[in-house]
């Protein structure tokens, strides 16, 4: 069992165990990826926002969540992440 730190302790116990559930296997960290998002807020110009997710249905509802009242124009890009 994982125990997850609480606010005033910082110390984690032990790594989550992977997927096999195994001790000596790795387990391997997914990158961030920046994608961009067009929006309109009303009937302004279009305007744009870098958001950084997994996935692009997750930069989608990250934008979503942080801007309710702005309209998406289609769905986030991937954009460089040199």
């Amino acid at each position: 069992m994982v125990r997850l730190p609480r606010v005033a302790d910082e110390k984690v116990e032990r790594a989550a165990p992977c997927q096999h559930g195994r001790a000596g296997c790795q387990v391997k960290t997914m990158a961030m990826k920046r994608w961009e998002v067009r929006y309109r807020i009303g009937a302004s110009q279009y305007h744009s926002r870098i958001v950084e997710a997994l996935s692009q249905a997750d930069a989608n509802r990250i934008f979503d969540a942080e801007m309710p009242g702005a309209q998406r124009c289609g769905s986030a890009r991937l954009i460089g992440n040199a």
